[in-house]
């Protein structure tokens, strides 16, 4: 996430499969190239899906790191393993969204009478991995779900389209103008703190009242005649995004200039057909919005 909550694409790549292998290859150069070392892993926060050989390439490439799970991921693998229904959804939801240790245990209280099977089966997951009561404190963001991956998906539909060269092309082109037109937006901006944190900030303002955390926190630094946007962390600030964007994506050279080797051309990797027509975007679940 970059400081306006946008999503900020760090890396991708392609390869023959979501395995174990192909994650920990992924994991391992992005760790070397974030500059991640064994003091500094717990301070980086990864939210998935569980995809497939994800989590044991984590054991082994970033055993320390903190890892969230997305709950609308979460709520699927419970209606899966059985339990569903309006009332066990909204209690899973309400015990992710609570920030206080008493909340969460209340709302699991009350998952427990509800269906004690349920409250036993989701017991199994800590957490710390998906509410925001048992979040780590020095955590910047606390999202609950991995919308992000969502949305890049839905950036490169067209591209994914393409054979390899032209969908790398794709990529890099899409990339390097969003992060020139990003940058070019924040130019304008007058303010301290980016717009879209603003705008949380005034919503939360308005509901100063209810006293929840960061409602409280609110009416705290109004009775000390101090300005909210002052306490926002530096992460969110303006100067911070511009920071983030200054490095863009600069053109390449086309295939003409490309060096010339005598080495033997690599092969491509072999292709397993898969059964069906692909897919472009992912799956919805039945409970959510079409």
């Amino acid at each position: 996430m970059d400081p306006n909550d946008e999503i900020f694409p760090i890396a991708y790549a392609m390869v023959e499969g979501e395995n174990k292998e192909s994650w920990s290859w992924f994991l391992a150069l992005l760790k070397h190239d974030l500059g991640i070392d064994v003091v500094s892993e717990n301070e980086y926060i990864f939210i998935s899906d569980k995809q497939k050989g994800l989590l044991p390439a984590f054991s082994v490439v970033l055993p320390n790191v903190v890892l969230r799970f997305c709950v609308r991921h979460l709520y699927a693998n419970m209606k899966a393993a059985g339990f569903h229904g309006n009332a066990i959804k909204d209690t899973l939801w309400a015990a992710a969204r609570d920030t206080t240790v008493n909340c969460f245990k209340e709302s699991m209280r009350k998952m427990k009478e509800l269906d004690n099977l349920a409250f036993g089966w989701l017991g199994d997951k800590h957490p710390s991995e998906w509410s925001r009561s048992h979040f780590t404190t020095s955590a910047l963001c606390d999202i609950l779900v991995n919308n992000m991956c969502e949305c890049f998906n839905a950036m490169i539909v067209k591209a994914r389209e393409t054979p390899l060269i032209s969908c790398l092309e794709s990529l890099r082109t899409l990339l390097m103008t969003r992060l020139f037109k990003n940058k070019q937006d924040a130019d304008e901006w007058t303010g301290i703190v980016c717009p879209n944190i603003v705008k949380k900030i005034a919503l939360e303002e308005k509901f100063a009242g209810g006293f929840i955390p960061l409602q409280h926190a609110i009416c705290a630094i109004w009775m000390k005649r101090h300005n909210v946007l002052e306490y926002v962390d530096s992460c969110y600030n303006v100067e911070t995004y511009l920071k983030v964007y200054g490095c863009g994506i600069n053109a390449m050279a086309g295939p003409n200039e490309w060096p010339h080797t005598h080495r033997e051309a690599p092969l491509p990797p072999e292709y397993k057909a898969k059964p069906d027509r692909p897919r472009k975007l992912r799956l919805r679940g039945a409970d959510e919005k079409k």
